[in-house]
């Protein structure tokens, strides 16, 4: 799904902790980070799609972000689909597509803005789809969606594991029960969209553990959790929870909001 403007509302939980890694982390606490993220903008459109400029966009260039962050703009998000990138047996994604996101990521934060690179559009479009690695939130294709991330953030992870607090993680973009009639609405009391949040949780915590374990700054580093459709009332949910973490204070919860539609859409 195609998307020109969006906000997200992060919510950070706080207390850091701090060690001394590769390029050291400020001791700031999540919440104290994202006061400090302001206002961002998004790259949409462009390494969420099938190739850079395959949705129209122009191609990233470092003037780009030159021109946003003299605007003030302090945040780049920056969505990536991984799942088009990669060998379907072994999940390696390809160099060049790595390197050419590692590329952009580098422009942004030479201009001292924050990053969010995450797992774009990899959600499959049914829960049968197999056609592609990605993942879906529901029991039957759970193992095929946690080797996917665990995959995918264990590759990223070790691109980018030196990075300070500048660059942040997002686990997935809008997991949702696609095909079927809860794709972008929860019932919180319906079966299958309890069994898809329970999935969803354990989902986070696979790519939470795999970013962790893989070292150096990404020990530490602040990640955005999102709940179904990345919807406001799926985190307020009890069927919701937070992945566990020993680094407290380092988990930002991703919202997603669409109102009012004509402006955000």
């Amino acid at each position: 799904m195609k998307k020109s403007l969006f906000g997200i509302i992060l919510i950070a939980f706080a207390t850091t902790l701090c060690f001394a890694e590769p390029k050291p982390f400020n001791g700031k606490s999540a919440a104290e980070t994202v006061k400090d993220m302001k206002t961002g903008w998004n790259l949409g459109n462009t390494f969420d799609a099938p190739s850079e400029t395959a949705w129209s966009q122009p191609k990233t260039s470092k003037a780009m972000f030159d021109a946003l962050s003299a605007s003030g703009i302090k945040t780049i998000r920056i969505p990536v689909s991984w799942s088009g990138h990669m060998n379907k047996t072994t999940y390696k994604i390809d160099d060049a597509w790595m390197n050419r996101v590692k590329e952009v990521v580098d422009w942004a934060i030479e201009d001292d803005l924050y990053v969010i690179i995450n797992s774009h559009h990899d959600c499959w479009e049914n829960p049968t789809e197999m056609t592609r690695p990605g993942y879906y939130p529901n029991n039957v294709n759970y193992e095929k969606s946690s080797k996917f991330l665990t995959e995918v953030w264990g590759q990223v992870s070790e691109v980018f594991k030196d990075y300070d607090e500048h660059l942040i993680f997002e686990t997935m973009n809008e997991p949702r029960q696609c095909g079927t009639n809860y794709e972008w609405w929860t019932d919180q009391n319906n079966a299958t969209c309890k069994e898809a949040m329970g999935t969803l949780n354990k989902l986070n915590q696979v790519s939470l553990d795999t970013i962790r374990k893989s070292g150096g700054n990404n020990q530490k580093r602040y990640v955005m959790i999102p709940g179904l459709r990345a919807a406001a009332d799926s985190v307020l949910s009890s069927n919701f929870m937070l992945p566990t973490d020993d680094e407290k204070g380092k988990l930002i919860i991703s919202v997603h909001m669409y109102d009012p539609h004509d402006f955000a859409m």
